[in-house]
């Protein structure tokens, strides 16, 4: 059954997937593909009817990474819902498509109203996905704090591309890079940019709708917000704010600093309180991100590539995660930490997975996190010596929080007076949840161990040329 519901519902998206298609296998195939190249390749245009619009579609260095973890990340959440009960599956997948396809869109169009369309519309099905398929009746508050900050801060940049359009007669992003704004106008224009991005991310204060999303969210729906939704925030600072906006970005610096470095502690010591297992990873990925941003604004190339590198680690491992809590939530109905332990005996295979991701969410050396939290590290150190003393706190940080989850959820005394003994068989891990993690910690691992599969020769020399002629100028 659920099998025909999967084949009904790749059939009725099967024209939206048309461009995905185009632009990825194009780029599969393609001999001429360089990531050195600066400007979009592979392009793929749609006709609009309004004049200095266009649909313009392409990928480029940033974009192709970001489009193959979206890529990776929707198909093993495809899988894994193939799985799980769910009422009215075949509605769910169709969400999870159409979230797919507006990912892939915003990641390589090349036209900011579109993206800015595309960037908002990811909002409709993932409240819907929250709203109807979520675990508890809080869940309806959770939605309008989703709802609410996301879109309140998207009107600011909707202001920002009206000014532009009507300054420009344009919206396409390769004829922003050609005009130099006076300062004062890019001052008002970076804070009507930025506060979507920061929402995103999120960066302390607007981070209060991300732990009550992830909590009362499906799991596969905390997977995508976790694992991809945040990356646009990460990516509206590289595609915008950064190359757009030069003198209010070193204007403004002392500010993000600042955010970044209050959100990297804050976020770091409450993922220590915490209880529920989806809130020590929402919080975690508060302080992850927000290296991320502190990474971008460093204004280095060892912060960019770092960050970039740390983008892709953290969908990885976000993913993993939890999907790990998903699959032990699925068979106990619980979430606290106090009502978990010795899971090693029951759940080897769950343990396996767990002390792995345990280690790459403490950026263990040779794992994807410790490469771009390095070079992130390193980029601030060249920036400001206290951002960076204040910042690596969040290392010590992860450290505690992860080695303390793993022991209580995994070792210690077996708490089963909250489980039924007859139960404890069904605990085993199904060969599919092991395939989608042990994917998900091997690309981890993997991306960790040869770096050179992300920081290649011609990506480096494609985020010199980016510097030199978009940002330091």
């Amino acid at each position: 059954m659920y099998f025909l519901v999967f084949i009904v519902s790749v059939a009725s998206l099967f024209g939206c997937y048309y461009l995905w298609c185009t632009l990825f296998v194009s780029w599969l195939v393609s001999p001429t593909f360089n990531l050195s190249f600066v400007n979009a390749q592979i392009l793929y245009s749609l006709t609009v009817w309004f004049d200095g619009i266009s649909m313009t579609f392409g990928l480029d260095s940033i974009s192709l990474f970001l489009v193959t973890l979206t890529t990776v990340i929707m198909i093993l959440s495809y899988w894994y819902s193939l799985g799980v009960n769910v009422s009215k599956p075949g509605q769910f997948l169709s969400y999870l498509f159409l979230i797919h396809f507006l990912l892939v869109v915003a990641f390589t169009v090349n036209d900011s109203v579109f993206f800015y369309i595309f960037f908002e519309s990811i909002l409709i099905p993932m409240f819907i996905i929250i709203g109807r398929w979520g675990s508890r009746d809080r869940r309806i508050k959770s939605n309008y704090y989703f709802f609410l900050y996301t879109l309140l801060g998207s009107l600011f940049m909707l202001a920002g591309l009206m000014y532009l359009y009507v300054s420009f007669s344009s919206t396409t992003y390769d004829v922003f890079l050609f005009y130099k704004l006076p300062a004062q106008t890019q001052y008002y224009l970076w804070v009507c940019f930025f506060l979507p991005f920061a929402i995103k991310t999120p960066m302390l204060p607007f981070h209060i709708w991300l732990p009550e999303a992830h909590v009362e969210a499906p799991t596969v729906g905390s997977v995508i917000l976790a694992a991809l939704l945040l990356k646009l925030g990460g990516y509206g600072f590289i595609r915008f704010t950064i190359p757009l906006f030069k003198i209010a970005n070193t204007y403004f610096s002392p500010l993000i600093y600042c955010m970044a470095m209050l959100s990297v502690v804050y976020a770091s010591l409450i993922t220590i309180r915490q209880i529920d297992l989806k809130r020590i990873i929402a919080y975690s990925s508060i302080a992850h991100m927000n290296l991320v941003v502190l990474g971008l604004f460093s204004y280095t190339v060892q912060g960019f590539e770092g960050s970039l590198y740390l983008m892709i680690a953290h969908g990885f491992v976000s993913a993993a995660l939890f999907f790990l809590v998903g699959i032990v939530y699925a068979r106990t109905h619980s979430r606290l930490v106090n009502y978990y332990g010795g899971l090693s005996v029951i759940m080897p295979k769950f343990s396996f997975f767990f002390i792995n991701l345990s280690l790459e969410n403490m950026d263990f050396p040779c794992s994807s996190n410790f490469i771009g939290e390095f070079l992130v590290m390193l980029g601030i150190f060249e920036k400001n010596t206290l951002v960076l003393v204040i910042s690596a706190l969040s290392i010590i940080f992860s450290a505690i929080y992860s080695i303390w989850l793993f022991n209580r959820v995994c070792f210690g005394p077996l708490k089963s007076k909250y489980f039924n003994r007859s139960l404890f068989w069904k605990l085993s891990l199904t060969s599919t949840e092991v395939v989608i993690l042990g994917v998900l910690v091997g690309m981890s691992w993997v991306i960790g161990i040869s770096s050179d599969f992300i920081l290649i020769s011609d990506v480096h020399l494609f985020v010199v040329y980016v510097f030199k002629h978009s940002v330091l100028l």
